[in-house]
Order: structure tokens, then sequence, then C-alpha cells
């Protein structure tokens, strides 16, 4: 049992260093690992499978998207991603990846147990001065949002697609105001603020609240 612990270890080691020097795939090379895939008749026979091919590879957010659409079901599709995450080479379009998933709650779960390293990838050696994400990408992550009619589902939308990226002020009082209660702009609020490229101005947001509990509760994110 030892011994098979120390395999998948080693494996997870390799897989990080592989991950840190190499390119995706070429685009001729991806297609016949889709193709492959689609032969499998279940998703555990694909999952397992899925080791013939990309076991000390990489490829970018885009494909690891596609190869998860080979999934039927949204519980080996998680584990599908689980298994490679971190052979992702373009962390900061990772959200794209949880699109795949048929059902918005499966995909949270996912992102939740893998977000710690989403992070640690996303961030680490990035400067303390980072640049917003630019507009037409915010817009079309945006529309993902507006498409949920439920405050509930619209959370998930957002922890998700926007959880693990640097926003502006304005995109960020654009996603507030995607709510109607004030608890749900707050929740916003206080899930952004972490990587706002703006945080000396994050007081502005304040403004938007007509109570004064309210407003300090915003305030106070920025001692």
């Amino acid at each position: 049992m030892k011994k098979i612990y120390l395999f998948f270890v080693s494996l997870i080691v390799i897989n990080c260093a592989i991950a840190q020097q190499c390119e995706s795939f070429s685009e001729k090379k991806f297609r016949g690992v889709v193709k492959s895939m689609k032969k499998y008749k279940t998703d555990k026979g694909r999952l397992i499978g899925s080791e013939r091919y990309l076991l000390g590879t990489c490829f970018s957010s885009a494909q690891m998207y596609e190869m998860a659409l080979t999934f039927d079901e949204d519980q080996l599709r998680g584990e599908f991603l689980k298994k490679y995450a971190y052979s992702i080479t373009d962390y900061a379009q990772i959200a794209v990846v949880f699109e795949s998933f048929e059902k918005m709650h499966h995909a949270l779960n996912i992102y939740e147990e893998l977000r710690p390293q989403i992070l640690e990838k996303r961030f680490s050696g990035i400067a303390s001065h980072a640049e917003a994400m630019e507009e037409t990408e915010f817009s079309n992550r945006l529309e993902l949002v507006k498409f949920e009619n439920y405050s509930r589902d619209k959370k998930d939308r957002i922890r998700v697609l926007f959880g693990s990226s640097f926003l502006n002020l304005k995109q960020i009082e654009t996603l507030m105001n995607e709510f109607d209660y004030t608890r749900d702009k707050i929740w916003t609020v206080k899930l952004l603020y972490p990587r706002s490229t703006e945080k000396d101005q994050f007081y502005q947001l304040a403004k938007s609240f007509e109570y004064r509990r309210d407003r300090d509760e915003v305030l106070a994110l920025m001692d």
C-alpha cells in the first residue's frame, strides 16, 4: 500500500514539474487524443484510458474543456479535472473548464476543492500590481452570470468565473449590481476584494449602500 501511495505522489510531483516547462498539445495531436477518448464506451474507461495519452503532457484550459466534454456524467468529469489540473498551462483561463459541467453545483464543488491549487498557480510570482481582466472577456463571462435567474446560481457562477481573477472597481460594481438584495451585494464585494486592482479606491463602492452598517462592512475590508 505504501508503494502505491509513493507512486501516486511521484506522479503528482512529475506532473507539477512538467507543467512548469512544457507547452500545450499541438492541434493535430490534440485532435487525436480527443478522438481516442471518445472511443471508450464508459466514463470510467475514459478516465483510466486517459493515462495513455495525458500523463506527462500539458494542455490548455480550452483543450481541457473539450476533453472534459467527452464525459457523460459530471462526477467522472470532475475526477478527470482533479487528476490533470496540474497539467494546465494557462491557469488564467481555467474558468472555461468549469463550463463543461452540466450542473453548476457540481462544478462549484470541484472548484472549491481545487481552489487553493488554482490560486497558488494563478498568482505565484505575479507582480503586486496586476492588470484587471480584459473587458471583452469580462463581458463574455458576465453574460453567463446574467443567464442565471436565481441569486444562488448567480453566486455560483461568479465564484467560478471571477473568484480567481483580477478585476477593477467598475467590474466588481457591475457584478455587485447583478443582485437586488444588500446581503448578496456585500457577499460579492467580500469575495472579489482580495484581487481588486484598485484597493485604494474601494471605499467608493460603499457609497452604493443606503445604510451605514452596510457601508461600514464594506469599508472594513480596507482596514
